[in-house]
């Protein structure tokens, strides 16, 4: 099985959950986008405008659906959520330091996620490997 874990792209500084991506952001995520080493099937995001944002920009660029999780919000990302949501080419969009410590905590390596980062993995629910990190 082979899964990505992407932090949302570059954001507005101020504006709290509704922060939006920078025109950066958006160029930076695209980029990744279409550099993924898979194609996903689904695109998983937490429900902040920033993280929807990032993952419609991927579902666009795939053609696939994007589905609104709660458990990928700020500081509820989780081993036991990831483990609810993994699947073959399913990518997960969320936010730091979650979904670093998630994708560390899986690979047993450190392993930080700038914006508009992918950690792609490859294993099974036992055991997590570190493929590759796409950024821009």
């Amino acid at each position: 099985m082979i899964l990505g874990l992407m932090r949302h792209g570059r954001a507005e500084s101020v504006g709290g959950d509704e922060r939006r991506l920078t025109s950066e952001g958006v160029r930076e995520v695209e980029a990744v986008a279409r550099m993924l080493p898979f194609k996903p099937v689904v695109v998983y995001t937490s429900p902040l405008r920033r993280a929807v944002e990032t993952a419609e920009i991927v579902a666009r660029i795939h053609g696939v659906e994007v589905r609104v999780e709660e458990g990928l919000r700020p500081g509820v990302f989780s081993v036991e959520v990831f483990n609810r949501l993994a699947g073959d080419r399913v990518l997960m969009v969320g936010h730091n330091p979650s979904i670093s410590r998630v994708a560390s905590f899986l690979t047993r390596s450190v392993v930080d996620l700038g914006t508009g980062w992918v950690a792609v993995l490859e294993g099974d629910a036992g055991s997590w490997r570190l493929v590759s990190l796409v950024r821009p």
